[in-house]
């Protein structure tokens, strides 16, 4: 009996979820606010699951993973922020 209340709510726990919520809490380490936010999105020929872009404003080390999502590019803008894209492909 107690297997089976841990596998229901192991399950329950994963449907419930929030993949950006965990990102946009991860990036109050970093001094970064998010920019751009998609979801199930076609972008730059790639179908997309989830597509984000943080606007940082030091060009720190950032991790290659955030919450999932993989660091993809970086580029500044004309603000002088740098310009992080990260995504989880479908």
């Amino acid at each position: 009996m107690k297997k089976l209340l841990i596998i229901s709510l192991m399950a329950v726990s994963a449907f419930a979820a929030n993949t950006k919520l965990d990102f946009m809490l991860s990036l109050n380490k970093y001094d970064c606010v998010l920019n751009t936010w998609k979801e199930d999105t076609y972008e730059s020929g790639v179908d997309w699951k989830y597509y984000a872009k943080i606007a940082c404003k030091d060009n720190g080390r950032k991790p290659v993973n955030i919450a999932g999502l993989k660091f993809l590019d970086i580029a500044v803008n004309l603000k002088g922020e740098y310009i992080y894209t990260y995504g989880w492909a479908k």
